[in-house]
């Protein structure tokens, strides 16, 4: 307290704000054994210890085998994998990762490294934060805790483990390549921000050998996002479960496997998708055996690089919305239907070979509008030939056998609803043709 003239005035104290050094070990491979309890393999700040004032990190700037991480209870606030062009870590221990210590909490800068075996822990209110700006970063581990994860960096995390942390996994740039059924353990995977518009192109993409179910919710907000497989040479089904939300203007469904990427879950949203593939014939599949329809409301199916989109009945639910328009793009892009009646709003094209094809019989497809809105060549009596280009005119579709590719030419049906029947050969009823 302090006297001014007649008056007692009190002084105010605020705790000042914690300036610790952070507590560095690097790793220097100089110990007898692999094991980081060796003071051997680290520098002068000797081995990791928990909760040291300003944060526990540890970093790998050299090439190793397999680090063994055998210190009991160990916590820490970040892992650097600074300039390695290879090395491992072994979990023989639990390794704990304090979420709210620092960001990112685990960083790969260069190298394909790789987490491996036991659990991460999470510990802390704030997502795992993983940055890969470099490289490739494999985490095989359980991941474990509430906090969700946050991936960071234009390079790839592969995740692999038996996981089941929960929360949202946000991919805020590059992509995450899931090997394991139980990769994202029980968390919604989110394609970039809510609320930050971007175009970074993100994805969350299935790298595997055998038939595996992805059963997490996802929601794109990113214009350019991509969900689906991965092409590895082999021919697995790989299917999407869960729900998808779409708010960007185009998310991307991509065919890698050599046989199916089924997405059977409800795709809803304001946005559109896109149907692509990594090489011409791979099958996108929409199967939703959801009572609920397919209900996405951006009016645009594109189906490009040669990828088939097929649409398979499972139930009465609706694959594409009436309201979308179908647009095919370049050699082979194929509109398969698989004895499903669908209908949607029209039927476009561009240059090239692009067909649409019926895999079973009685597949009908439906029409809401005609497909051209050219002006008129001719006006009637009375009429103007400047006619607005978008006044209704007779004409008729039809469809052309064996090669099922659209034609359309003027006739006299009018605008009223049609219906297209497609006639195509009844395949032989085996497994992966359905």
């Amino acid at each position: 307290m302090i006297r001014t003239g007649k008056r007692l005035s009190k002084l105010r104290l605020e705790a000042l704000e914690d300036r610790s050094v952070p507590a560095v070990h690097t790793w220097d491979a100089g110990g007898s054994s692999l094991n980081w309890s060796d003071a051997g393999n680290w520098d002068a700040a000797g081995p990791p210890t928990s909760n040291e004032p300003g944060g526990t990190f540890v970093v790998f700037p050299i090439d190793d085998i397999t680090t063994i991480q055998n210190i009991p209870n160990l916590s820490l606030a970040g892992i650097t994998f600074s300039n390695p062009t290879g090395i491992q870590i072994r979990l023989d221990q639990p390794l704990t990762i304090d979420n709210d210590a620092n960001n990112p909490n685990i960083a790969n800068l260069s190298g394909t490294n790789r987490i491996f075996n036991g659990s991460l822990i999470q510990s802390g209110n704030l997502p795992i934060a993983i940055e890969v700006s470099g490289g490739t970063l494999t985490i095989d581990s359980e991941i474990t805790g509430t906090q969700g994860m946050e991936k960071q960096g234009t390079g790839t995390l592969r995740l692999g483990g038996a996981s089941t942390y929960s929360g949202v996994t946000t991919i805020g740039n590059g992509g995450i390549v899931a090997t394991s059924a139980t990769a994202f353990g029980t968390s919604t995977v989110q394609l970039g921000f809510v609320g930050i518009p971007a175009n970074i192109d993100t994805f969350a993409l299935v790298d595997s050998t055998a038939n595996l179910t992805i059963a997490n919710t996802f929601n794109s907000f990113d214009d350019g996002g991509t969900i689906g497989s991965v092409d590895n040479g082999s021919a697995p089904d790989i299917n999407f479960t869960g729900a998808i939300f779409t708010n960007d203007n185009q998310l991307h469904l991509q065919a890698g496997s050599q046989d199916r990427t089924i997405f059977s879950g409800q795709i809803t949203g304001p946005g559109s998708i896109t149907a692509t593939a990594t090489a011409a014939g791979r099958r996108i599949v929409l199967d939703n055996d959801t009572a609920n329809p397919n209900d996405f409301s951006g009016g645009i199916v594109r189906i490009e690089n040669g990828a088939v989109l097929q649409l398979t009945v499972s139930t009465n639910a609706e694959q594409i919305p009436d309201a979308a328009t179908v647009t095919l793009v370049g050699a082979g892009s194929t509109l398969r239907l698989f004895e499903v009646d669908e209908t949607i709003a029209g039927l476009t094209s561009t240059a090239g070979n692009r067909v649409v094809d019926a895999s079973g019989a009685g597949s009908t497809l439906t029409l809401l509008r005609r497909l051209d809105q050219r002006r008129r060549k001719h006006a009637e009596p009375g009429q103007a030939r400047n006619r607005r280009a978008d006044t209704p005119r007779p004409h008729r579709h039809r469809w052309i056998h064996p090669s099922h590719e659209w034609r359309s030419r003027s006739g006299e049906c009018g605008e009223q609803r049609r219906r297209h029947r497609v006639r195509g050969r009844r395949p032989a009823r085996h497994g992966h043709d359905q």
